[in-house]
């Protein structure tokens, strides 16, 4: 066998070595053993002060963008989840916000803190 160079081709020939027979496995511990693995450690989330959310409401330029930014800051949503959002998708007698998936068509119903909803 091939001592192979590239990390596809590594990546290959291991995933090969699954599928094959034990009997076929003999010989084929250089691939392992050239194989380095990076495990990056977790970073934690950044969760920003109840000022410093206090003054990215209050630089936003316009009522528009102070109640997407709450609303995605108050749900946790993506910039495209609070791009597509419409005025119906907001109950604010449940707190539930609708928010629907691009390409799979499904939608998620989340909840929102009261400050979220009484400020829309």
């Amino acid at each position: 066998m091939r001592l192979s160079f590239s990390l596809c081709q590594r990546l290959r020939d291991l995933a090969g070595m699954l599928d094959e027979q034990p009997r076929d496995r003999a010989g084929r511990h250089d691939i392992v053993a050239h194989t380095t693995f990076i495990h990056e450690p977790r970073k934690l989330p950044v969760v920003l002060s109840p000022e410093e959310v206090a003054r990215l409401l209050n630089a936003a330029p316009g009522l528009k963008y102070k109640a997407a930014l709450s609303v995605a800051y108050g749900a946790g949503l993506r910039a495209a989840e609070v791009v597509s959002l419409k005025v119906c998708d907001i109950d604010s007698k449940r707190m539930i916000i609708r928010v629907e998936q691009g390409t799979h068509s499904s939608c998620n119903c989340i909840g929102s803190s009261p400050p979220t909803t009484s400020d829309c």
